[in-house]
């Protein structure tokens, strides 16, 4: 069974100057005075001085996976909405950019897909079930609510209190991350928002 694992990437380049610069101070007689202000990052070394230095521009999220990717899925990735960057770093290791105005938890949903990662096809035919069920039922509005752990909340304007409970969502995922798919601002388009996972 094929697995995924997302791998915390988080990169502060301010951090880092001070550590370097902290560093500095610490040399013995005869050794180099001036640190190095450049790092190893998955496109090559990096100027830390460089204000347009490739890791300074990205929200970059790395995955490992236990299998060896096909070069098709390599391009179907690349080609996703929303991946600004795709790039191998190993045989099992790979960083993404995804793009500021698109939705971090939808688009690392999507590579699992194209991955044929099981928790995602299930996930996938969960939310395909309810999407059918809610147009069965003839139901005007909807909010289907995945949480950081993938687990899946409805609700529909058929609810009392349905305003309110799309509210705790949205609050939810701002503080700790999630994803929604609605159709509240048109109920012949769904639209997503999350928050990163």
């Amino acid at each position: 069974m094929r697995q995924l694992k997302w791998v915390n990437f988080d990169f502060n380049s301010e951090k880092c100057l001070k550590e370097l610069f902290n560093k500095k101070d610490n040399y013995e007689d005869g050794e180099e005075e001036n640190p190095s202000l450049f790092i190893n990052t998955p496109f090559g070394p990096a100027s830390m001085l460089n204000p347009f230095a490739a890791i300074k521009d990205f929200n970059y999220h790395m995955f490992s996976v236990d299998f060896d990717m096909e070069a098709y899925e390599y391009e179907i990735i690349k080609a996703l909405a929303g991946i600004e960057v795709c790039i191998k770093t190993s045989r099992y290791r790979y960083v993404v950019a995804i793009g500021e105005l698109f939705d971090v938890f939808m688009t690392k949903f999507n590579i699992e897909k194209v991955l044929s990662i099981a928790d995602a096809i299930e996930l996938d035919s969960k939310i395909d079930d309810l999407l059918t069920r809610f147009s069965e039922d003839d139901v005007d509005k909807f909010c289907i609510f995945i949480n950081p752990n993938r687990e899946i909340k409805s609700c529909t304007s058929k609810q009392d209190n349905f305003e309110n409970i799309v509210l705790g969502y949205k609050e939810f995922i701002s503080q700790n991350g999630g994803g929604l798919i609605s159709n509240l601002d048109d109920e012949n388009n769904y639209s997503l928002c999350s928050g990163s996972i």
